[in-house]
C-alpha cells in the first residue's frame, strides 16, 4: 500500500508542476492508454471492463474539448474541437456495439495529435530556451571582474590509511 501511495504522490506532483503543453500530452497519454485497454477488453470478451475503459477515454476527450480556448485558438481550436467531437461520437458508437475497430480509429487519431503536441511543446521549449540564453549571456570580462583573490584555493592531497601518516589524499584548503 505504501508504494501505491508514493506513486500517487509522484503522479500528483508531476501534474502540478507540468507546463500546460505537457498536461495536454499527459491527457493524450491517458486517453490512448484507456482506449488501448478498451480494445483489449473488447477482444477478450469483457464488455463491462471495455465499457469503463471507453468511458474513461470519453472523459479525457471531454476534458480536452473543455480546455480549448476558442477565442485565442482560432481555426486550430475549431479543427481540434471537430476532431474531438468526432472521436467522442466514435467512442459512444464503439461502446454501444463493442467495436474494437472504432476504438482503434480513435487511438490512431489520438496518437497523431499527441505527436503533434510533443513537437509543438519541444519547439516552444527551444524558443523559450533561446530567448533565455540571449538574456543570460555573460561576458568574460564580467566573470573576471567578479572573481576575487580572497577565494581559497582547493587542492588535492593523498593520505595513507595504512600508516596513518600525514596528508597524502583528500582535499585541503590553501589560502
Amino acid at each position: 500500500m505504501g508504494a501505491k501511495r508514493a506513486y500517487a504522490r509522484y503522479r500528483q506532483a508531476t501534474v502540478e508542476t507540468a507546463s500546460p503543453g505537457k498536461l495536454v500530452i499527459m491527457l493524450y497519454d491517458g486517453a490512448i492508454r484507456f482506449a488501448g485497454e478498451a480494445v483489449d477488453h473488447i477482444e477478450a470478451g469483457r464488455p463491462k471492463e471495455a465499457h469503463f475503459a471507453i468511458v474513461r477515454t470519453e472523459d479525457i476527450i471531454g476534458e480536452l474539448m473543455s480546455s480549448l480556448d476558442m477565442d485565442q485558438g482560432g481555426q486550430i481550436a475549431k479543427n481540434l474541437l471537430a476532431l474531438y467531437e468526432f472521436m467522442y461520437v466514435r467512442l459512444v458508437e464503439a461502446n454501444i456495439h463493442k467495436d474494437a475497430q472504432r476504438v482503434g480509429e480513435v487511438v490512431s487519431l489520438l496518437s497523431d495529435l499527441r505527436e503533434a503536441w510533443v513537437q509543438a511543446v519541444e519547439i516552444h521549449a527551444r524558443d523559450q530556451l533561446g530567448s533565455r540564453q540571449d538574456k543570460l549571456t555573460v561576458s568574460d570580462e564580467a566573470v573576471a571582474a567578479s572573481t576575487t583573490s580572497d577565494v581559497p584555493e582547493v587542492t588535492r592531497k593523498t593520505y595513507s590509511r595504512a600508516s596513518g601518516s600525514g596528508p597524502q589524499g583528500g582535499l585541503s584548503i590553501v589560502r
